[in-house]
């Protein structure tokens, strides 16, 4: 037998389906359904350039391909979410639903708020291969958003706020 069979259950996670072993790059093919499911407990994940992610996910995924280059299919919303940037100090807030399809991430006027309320706008896609080798194609509209915050004794101090519309390529 060279099949596991996942069945996984909680307030938070369910999943079912199997994953073929024997193989260096297992085979999957489950979905998962997530209810309530705490980002932070991928924080560490984020950890290069953030030390501040949380939330609750929502949503449903079907999970297929391989352990190295899955095929995610599904729909997710993000409820209280948070992101700190360290570089600039600031901490971002979203409430949003999300889009995955093809290897890709689908965001769709993704409301993002900073700590005064001042909202960005961010339209596009995130495209990643194998769980990695991101590729970008966002378009952020805002107006006066603060993208700096730090405090004298950092390299870049300062308040900055800034209007843009603008693509991350």
């Amino acid at each position: 037998l060279n099949t596991l069979n996942l069945t996984l259950g909680s307030d938070q996670i369910g999943a079912h389906g199997w994953i073929g072993l024997g193989k260096k790059d297992p085979d999957l093919n489950f979905a998962v359904d997530f209810n309530g499911f705490e980002l932070a407990l991928i924080a560490p994940l984020m950890s290069s350039f953030s030390s501040r992610f949380e939330g609750q996910l929502h949503g449903n995924f079907d999970i297929a391909g391989t352990a190295t280059d899955p095929v995610i299919l599904g729909e997710a919303m993000v409820e209280n979410g948070a992101l700190k940037v360290d570089m600039t100090d600031v901490t971002y807030y979203f409430s949003d639903s999300l889009r995955f399809d093809n290897n890709t991430v689908s965001l769709d006027r993704f409301k993002v708020l900073d700590p005064r309320g001042n909202i960005a706008y961010v339209d596009g896609t995130i495209g990643y291969r194998g769980m990695s080798n991101l590729e970008l194609d966002l378009r952020v509209e805002t107006d006066n958003l603060l993208v700096l915050d730090q405090r004298r004794g950092s390299q870049f101090y300062g308040t900055l706020l800034a209007s843009a519309t603008g693509d991350i390529t």
